[in-house]
């Protein structure tokens, strides 16, 4: 197989430049928002002008830092990888070596071999001591089953297609025989497995434990052995219930939430559904808000008991969050939405519609049920990857969180905040926690960046552990804590409102 060499050094240097590119452009950034800053107070409509010139240059400038830093990381890596394959080849290592190049040609991040591993050091667990009184030949022959154990799992990861979330902390726990799962909420470990068993330690949230594998059954419930270090630095090994514990799942650090990575989803690709009403763009002109539209041409069509036309009692509805998230669940536009549930559910839906009231669990399946979906509701704390389970099977989940209404022109969820419907798009377990992305109707829009053809915002990333703040308290005073419902795929005979034939 012929190679073509390339300067290790020459693609470091590239990737400094890079970088160097990025930090000017954050340079410029810093030197707009202070010329705005000064221009803020001068007369007349200079200073709103100058701010929108930033409004413009600054996504423009971000998307060069972005390139430039995403261009940087692949050519460091690439770097990285080369160096290595030419010191395994050094060592005689030929197979990996030729592997870490083939690797090297792919547009993935993937794990390098442990220092250890190929510079034939004390591998962990091992006793350093012991390591170092060993003659050459047995390290050598103790170093042989991690790097055929290597090489398997390589392959195993490239022909899975999960090479690029491959990591070294996977790896070297499948060599010490562990696997690690966390603890979702606090959780005691037992000497042995049942609730009757003696008490040898506790987890808390968010704990990383290491589970031997072993699993056995008491009364129904099945109990993983464990072992960790306690605060003060000492060995458990116990029995946890698996009712409060997740598993582990393992990703590169810059994908992991906790240790500083950032999230995966591509939010240039739309998610759900975007509702195309006209009232929408007015809704964002008039409030910034794409629910807050205005109902009164709608209302109109429908008629009081006394046969006059029905008259909204705000300008603008503020309390629409619900019949966004359906709309969009359903892929329909939010005024054919409203239509179908006031032929369905006339006095609920005239009663809310008219008087911009919140609505409840049950009154949003009143429209699904006007579309004969299905669903189910949800009550209890889910983990990120039960979660993405049901999402890939075609579910949608709608729910109730608090969003900051007041605080923040932003939209962001919090807990505590503005009771609030929303609907999760996306889930991807990372580490002991994840990332979700989540659709919802009260972000803030600009109205300029609408006019020149960017699509109004609905999507946001959160954190899993911001998710279940806002999903666990949606609202002071509110006791739907985790709360919301599943909406089942749709079959054949399903997706039509009742009023149709």
């Amino acid at each position: 197989m012929a190679f073509i060499r390339v300067s290790i050094e020459d693609l470091r240097k590239a990737a400094k430049g890079l970088a160097e590119v990025a930090e000017r452009a954050n340079t410029i950034i810093s030197q707009l928002h202070s010329a705005s800053t000064v221009a803020s107070f001068a007369e007349g409509d200079f200073g709103s002008r100058v701010k929108q010139r930033e409004a413009l240059a600054v996504p423009f400038i971000q998307r060069i830092i972005n390139d430039a830093a995403s261009a940087g990381e692949y050519l460091m890596q690439k770097a990285n990888a080369f160096e290595q394959a030419d010191l395994a080849a050094q060592d005689g290592l030929l197979r990996i070596a030729e592997q870490i190049r083939v690797l090297a040609d792919f547009e993935v991040s993937f794990p390098l071999m442990p220092p250890w591993l190929w510079n034939g050091k004390c591998p962990p667990g091992f006793n350093a001591e012991i390591w170092r009184r060993l003659p050459l030949e047995d390290r050598e022959e103790i170093l042989s089953d991690p790097l055929r154990q290597w090489d398997q799992w390589i392959r195993q990861k490239i022909a899975s297609g999960e090479i690029d979330q491959a990591t070294i902390e996977e790896f070297e726990d499948l060599i010490a025989g562990v696997r690690k799962v966390w603890a979702w909420g606090s959780l005691n470990v037992r000497a042995a497995p049942g609730i009757g068993s003696d008490q040898l330690g506790s987890l808390v949230s968010g704990q990383i434990v290491n589970w031997t594998g072993n699993v056995r059954s008491v009364n129904g419930d099945e109990w993983y052995e464990v072992i960790y270090e306690d605060r003060y630095g000492r060995e458990v090994h116990g029995w946890a219930w698996t009712g409060r514990l997740e598993q582990y799942v393992y990703v590169n650090p810059e994908r992991d939430p906790n240790r500083g990575g950032s999230h995966p989803f591509d939010m240039s690709e739309p998610g759900a559904y975007f509702p195309q009403d006209d009232e929408i763009e007015m809704a964002v002109e008039a409030t910034r808000k794409p629910q807050r539209i205005r109902l009164a041409d709608f209302l109109r069509k429908y008629t009081d008991s006394n046969g006059r036309p029905l008259v909204p009692k705000e300008e603008n509805n503020n309390e629409m969050c619900g019949q966004f998230v359906i709309a969009a669940a359903l892929e329909e536009d939010v005024l054919d939405v409203l239509d179908a549930w006031m032929e369905h559910d006339r006095i609920n839906a005239e009663r809310i519609l008219v008087n911009d009231e919140a609505t409840t669990r049950v009154q949003l399946q009143g429209i699904l049920d006007a579309y004969r979906r299905t669903y189910e509701n949800h009550d209890g704390w889910m983990s990120p990857a039960a979660m993405q389970r049901e999402l890939e099977s075609g579910r949608q989940f709608v729910a109730l969180v608090g969003v900051e209404r007041w605080q923040s022109q932003e939209g962001r969820l919090i807990a505590g905040g503005a009771g609030h419907w929303a609907l999760v798009e996306d889930v991807v377990p990372a580490g002991n926690s994840g990332w979700v992305r989540v659709w919802h109707s009260y972000i803030t829009n600009d109205k300029n960046l609408i006019d020149q053809g960017e699509p109004i915002i609905y999507g946001q990333v959160y954190t899993f552990e911001e998710l279940l703040a806002a999903w666990g308290e949606p609202g002071e005073g509110n006791s739907s804590r985790y709360s919301g419902f599943w909406i089942e795929p749709e079959h054949s005979d399903s997706g039509r409102p009742f009023n149709e034939n």
